[in-house]
């Protein structure tokens, strides 16, 4: 995109993300490179796919009302696509889920 572009798109995004309020518990930020570590004990890491751009953190009572939040989001305009998914209430100490997913 060029750069005005860019500015009507960025206008829409955040048009968007305005409508969805009080449900945008972490704004997100935008990714840039990614690496994917393969083996935990050897550090292997290979340059990743790039295949995430950016996340945002939603509130919703579910799963499916977070799929709907989603839709009419301008990343879809140029061929994007939003994956969504549950994040899983767990202690940092112990790493056991408190509630698990789902």
């Amino acid at each position: 995109m060029d750069q005005d572009e860019m500015a009507g798109f960025m206008g829409r995004w955040r048009a968007w993300s305005a409508g969805l309020g009080a449900a945008i518990a972490d704004q997100g930020a935008v990714l840039c490179r990614s690496t994917i570590v393969t083996d935990a004990a050897q550090g292997t890491a290979d340059p990743g796919e790039d295949r995430l751009s950016g996340y945002t953190l939603l509130d919703a009572g579910s799963l499916e009302a977070a799929a709907l939040m989603v839709r009419g989001c301008p990343i879809f305009e140029i061929g994007g696509s939003i994956e969504v998914a549950e994040l899983m209430a767990a202690t940092m100490a112990t790493g056991a889920g408190e509630q698990g997913c789902g």
